[in-house]
Parts: structure tokens; C-alpha cells; sequence
């Protein structure tokens, strides 16, 4: 094994163990008659696709789910943990898509480019992820509990703050770290222009 791919399974470890303990832990902040739910399940696995694509972060996401799953209903429900575990968690490989602009934009020091990859790509996963889990799975099968519902303004406003949250600390990652974004070879980056930011 090579020391990038050592790399990689190391890095996708680490953001699987952190998306499982943000699972399990319910994050939420009442406010009057309404209760934001924090989705940050979806924050190491987004971060995972910005890093190395797509790929990886529906990998992770689906060994994420699979995990929860298991620990959080019986094997007899397999049916559910594929559903109602698995497959939104699939939705951060659409962050991925934006995986080679941030990692060019953000080695030519172009932030303002790289925001707007970043920030538009966690909000189309964090907009898929809910209407899978909170309205199309419970649409097409029986859920024992719907905390969300697509109609209700909490739905919205826990997407709206997960989502911001989210962006705002790979953000911050690529304006203060650049290489937690872009990894040593980037293969959305020549050799040159890796050993550029290398020596930056």
C-alpha cells in the first residue's frame, strides 16, 4: 500500500468514525414552536468529497450508514437501514461533482471561486439528503418516526442551518489550511501544480 492510499483510508476512517458519532448523538435546538435539527451526519462525508471526489464520499457514505444502521435498528430491517440509512448519506457525492473546480480555484488562490464551489456543493447534497430522507422514503414505505417534514418550516430551516454550518467550516479549512482540501497529488491537479501549493 502506498503512502496516498494509506492517506485516503486513513483520512475516510477518521470522517466516518466523527459522521457515525454525529448520528448517533440528536442534535437539535428548539426555538418556540419549532425544532432545528443539525444534519451534521453529512458534514465528514462532504468533506470527504471535496477532498477526493465523489467516489469516496459514496463509499464512506454508504459504510457510514450501514454502521448506524446496524447499531441503531435490527438486522431484520435491512430494508430500512438501506433505505433510510444508506441512501441519503449517498447524497454527498454530489459535492464531489464540485471536488476539481475547488481544488483549482483554490490552488490559483481564486477563494472567491473556491466559496462558491464549496457552498454550492454542500447545498445541493444537504437539498437531496432531506427530500430522500424526510419526504421520499417515508413517502414510498412506512417510517416508525418522521421528525421532518418537507411542508414544515423546521424541515427548511434545519437544511438552511446544517447546510450553512457546513460550508462555513470547509470554508474556513481551504482559507486558512489549503492542503486539508487538496491533498498531496491531487489527481484534479498536475504534479507542478501540487508541488506549487506544497511549497506555498
Amino acid at each position: 500500500m502506498n503512502k496516498r492510499t494509506a492517506n485516503l483510508l486513513m483520512t475516510m476512517l477518521i470522517a466516518m468514525v466523527l459522521a457515525i458519532g454525529l448520528g448517533m448523538v440528536p442534535l437539535h435546538i428548539p426555538m418556540g414552536q419549532q425544532t432545528i435539527y443539525l444534519l451534521l451526519t453529512l458534514l465528514p462525508i462532504i468533506y470527504l468529497a471535496f477532498r477526493y471526489g465523489p467516489a469516496t464520499s459514496i463509499v464512506a457514505g454508504a459504510i457510514t450508514g450501514l454502521i448506524l444502521g446496524l447499531i441503531q435498528r435490527s438486522l431484520q430491517d435491512w430494508m430500512q437501514i438501506v433505505l433510510l440509512d444508506i441512501l441519503p448519506l449517498l447524497s454527498a457525492g454530489l459535492a464531489g461533482l464540485f471536488a476539481r473546480n475547488t481544488h483549482k480555484t483554490l490552488n490559483n488562490h481564486r477563494y472567491s471561486s473556491t466559496y462558491l464551489n464549496i457552498w454550492t456543493g454542500s447545498l445541493l447534497a444537504y437539498l437531496v439528503y432531506g427530500v430522500v430522507k424526510f419526504w421520499l422514503i417515508p413517502f414510498v414505505m412506512t417510517v416508525p418516526t418522521n421528525p421532518l417534514a418537507i411542508n414544515q418550516l423546521s424541515f427548511w430551516l434545519s437544511i438552511v442551518v446544517s447546510w450553512v454550518i457546513t460550508a462555513a467550516i470547509i470554508s474556513l479549512l481551504a482559507k486558512w489550511k489549503p492542503s486539508a482540501i487538496i491533498p498531496p497529488r491531487s489527481r484534479y491537479l498536475s504534479r507542478k501544480e501540487t508541488s506549487s501549493l506544497l511549497n506555498d
